[in-house]
């Protein structure tokens, strides 16, 4: 599979709906007059549109753009990429998604600074719920609210971004 299709392999049902609606397409072609046949084709196509079908490939390559893919890589075969754009792909894979919850390890390493940069704001618009682990303090400083703390056994959780958790946490230590 390209790049492209490894990515919107997330997306399995709409992938499956298209083929169906292409399936149709040609049977449709061969017996136009059969309703049952072209009542089953606008199922399939309405069910394929409300999935966001049309837009999918479009918002696929987009999404990949994003991630620092030229043209040439995404209609590449994903078994010609290096581990750290195949990550990209699964990254972008997961971002076509839309999962209600999205838990990400250190989804900066790796990434150049406009690449962070598009990631960043992809995921302050991202409506789901956003758990992630990062060592990049620019990052969670621009992203995150909450900040929970696993030490000793205990989870505390600290209101803000990182550098309020920071201040947050030592007038705590004081404190104590």
């Amino acid at each position: 599979r390209t790049a492209l299709e490894e990515a919107l392999s997330g997306k399995s049902e709409v992938v499956r709906l298209e083929q169906e609606v292409r399936r149709l397409t040609h049977e449709l072609g061969e017996r136009p007059d059969d309703q049952a046949l072209l009542a089953r084709y606008g199922k399939a196509q309405a069910a394929y549109e409300a999935l966001g079908g049309y837009a999918a490939e479009a918002r696929a390559k987009e999404v990949l753009a994003g991630l620092g893919f030229a043209q040439a890589r995404i209609d590449a075969p994903a078994r010609q990429l290096s581990g750290g754009w195949l990550m990209r792909v699964q990254l972008a894979r997961l971002l076509l998604m839309a999962p209600d919850l999205l838990l990400l390890d250190e989804p900066t390493n790796h990434l150049d600074i406009e690449t962070r940069e598009w990631l960043l704001e992809f995921l302050k618009a991202f409506p789901g719920a956003l758990v992630l682990t990062s060592h990049d303090r620019y990052f969670l400083d621009a992203l995150v609210s909450k900040v929970f703390e696993l030490e000793s056994g205990r989870l505390e959780v600290y209101t803000g971004n990182y550098s309020a958790y920071e201040v947050e946490k030592k007038e705590r230590l004081e404190r104590l």
